[in-house]
């Protein structure tokens, strides 16, 4: 038998933190779990930064080009990411990380 108010399965955490029982939602975990910059590279005086994160993505920026062109996201195989959510999650960190350092 299991204790009272006790829910099995997926969606297990999410019931118990709804119902106040004290567990974490799972996205509130996702805050907790996001990306960080880990090192940073300015190649040709600035003209293109290589962005590299704490789980072994990396964001090559140039400064140059307009919004859409801006950025390049890769996994930590090498392969492009396309993901919109994945992208935003990477941008965040850099965001993160040049208002943290003041950087332009």
């Amino acid at each position: 038998m299991h204790a009272a108010g006790y829910v099995a399965g997926k969606n297990a955490s999410l019931h118990h933190a709804v119902n106040g029982s004290g567990a974490v939602a799972p996205a509130r975990l996702w805050k907790v779990c996001m990306a960080i910059m880990s090192s940073c590279e300015y190649l040709d005086n600035g003209a293109r930064r290589i962005y590299r994160l704490n789980n072994g993505t990396q964001v090559k920026e140039r400064p140059a080009l307009p919004g859409k062109y801006r950025f390049e996201f890769y996994d930590a195989r090498g392969n492009r990411v396309y993901k919109p959510s994945i992208q935003r999650e990477m941008r965040q960190a850099i965001e993160h990380h040049k208002k943290l350092w003041g950087l332009p």
